[in-house]
């Protein structure tokens, strides 16, 4: 699967692949929310699960983008020194 793919590619369709994944969270979580089977504690405690999954998405799109960077310099320094 990760045979004869370059950094960039990896992470262009890791980061594709998040995104599509966090947007059917959202989706579903809006559906989660929208239904009244649920107490205003539950909901304290959704909302608490929603903001630490941001925070944990959020380090991943930064890992992403760091990865990206050195496979760039990387890129970079081995044109430059060959």
């Amino acid at each position: 699967m990760l045979r004869e793919k370059t950094v960039g590619e990896i992470v262009n369709k890791w980061s594709s692949d998040l995104e599509v994944q966090a947007k059917g969270f959202g989706k579903f979580a809006t559906q989660v929310v929208s239904s009244r089977y649920f107490s205003p504690l539950f909901y304290t405690r959704f909302s608490l699960f929603l903001f630490a999954l941001c925070q944990l998405l959020s380090l991943v799109f930064d890992a992403i983008s760091l990865l990206s960077t050195f496979s760039t310099y990387y890129r970079f320094m081995t044109l430059t020194t060959s």
